[in-house]
């Protein structure tokens, strides 16, 4: 980022930052939250409780990526606009959206569940629904090779 302007580089340091939390709180659910939860042997009823309070505080990661990405894609347009290389800027903008698609495929579905379970009897769900968290674990197993490389 040599000569960049103030802004630019305010800009720049955010969108980095934002990427590296919402990384991080990714990181943290994937190889240490859901594997300690599964492993705990708590009761079905805490297991929900322990996964609420990790949803609730990872709320933050859709929108953080979203204002990432628009400010990536903010920075290569202006660094285009100005002859200057780009590429990388907006690469990183549609990594972070590429969270989006990933949530909705995968993810929404389980929290669905898991937010009905709270909310129900836990022993219609016990009886009737598989415990969607095994699911999280499969995908956790998916995601760590991608976050390490």
């Amino acid at each position: 980022m040599p000569f960049l302007s103030t802004p630019l580089t305010l800009s720049a340091t955010g969108s980095i930052l934002g990427s590296a939390w919402i990384s991080g709180g990714i990181g943290a659910l994937s190889i240490s939250t859901i594997p300690a939860l599964l492993r705990s042997n708590a009761p079905t009823d805490g297991l929900v409780r322990a996964w609420y309070t990790q949803f609730s505080r990872s709320l933050y990661i859709p929108t953080t990526g979203v204002i990432a990405a628009l400010n990536y894609f903010y920075l290569a347009h202006r660094h285009r606009s100005r002859g200057r290389e780009w590429r990388g800027y907006a690469g990183a903008g549609v990594a972070n959206l590429l969270l989006l698609p990933f949530t909705l495929i995968f993810i929404v579905g389980i929290n669905n569940t898991l937010m009905a379970s709270s909310k129900h009897s836990l022993l219609n769900f016990i009886a009737y629904k598989p415990f969607p968290l095994r699911r999280l674990q499969s995908l956790s197993r998916i995601c760590i090779p991608s976050l390490t490389s």
